[in-house]
């Protein structure tokens, strides 16, 4: 017996559309497997099945169909504005359905690493790639012995109640602007 399984961080979304309305019992089901790259960027991979119009000579048109959908989706997420949401302990708006609930989980568990120093100082890595300077993710054994690495690490977020290096935030924000 063969099982198909996937290990993808980030969230899957399974949608199943019937063909040609209710009760024709030919469905179009598909997954959308979402990962963060970054504040901005989101990777997203699909897989979609068919149970009808099987026939190799039909494979391309639903593959066309598929992708139009796909460029429609990407076309008006590009425009979204403001790219980064909003740091907020609470979103109304993200509790309609048991796919928003995941969404606040996970923007939860976001606030929690942030909160324990492990976020990214988008603010300052910027502010070291305009300068030249080359920043990697550190490692669990750079943890462990911090010393004798090539490059800095990037630069994080302090935990929540930490000293803040507010004067450093603010004049990388200058240096963006300029």
């Amino acid at each position: 017996m063969s099982r198909l399984a996937f290990y993808v961080p980030g969230f899957t979304l399974r949608g199943q559309v019937e063909f040609m309305g209710e009760g024709t019992g030919m469905f179009n089901l598909f997954y959308e497997f979402s990962t963060p790259v970054d504040e901005e960027h989101t990777r997203m991979f699909y897989l979609f099945f068919r149970n009808f119009f099987m026939e190799p000579k039909n494979d391309a048109m639903h593959v066309q169909r598929n992708l139009k959908n796909i460029f429609q989706d990407k076309a008006n997420a590009e425009t979204i504005m403001p790219k980064r949401a909003p740091d907020l302990d609470d979103w109304p708006v993200l509790q309609l359905d048991r796919e928003d609930l995941v969404m606040s989980a996970y923007w939860r568990e976001m606030r929690k690493l942030r909160g324990a120093g492990q976020q990214i100082d988008r603010v300052l890595l910027e502010a070291a790639e305009r300068n030249g300077e080359y920043r990697v993710i550190p490692s669990p054994g750079r943890r462990t012995d911090p010393d004798g690495w090539v490059f800095d690490a990037v630069p994080l977020i302090p935990p929540a109640g930490a000293e803040q290096d507010t004067a450093g935030r603010f004049e990388a924000r200058l240096g963006a602007v300029s």
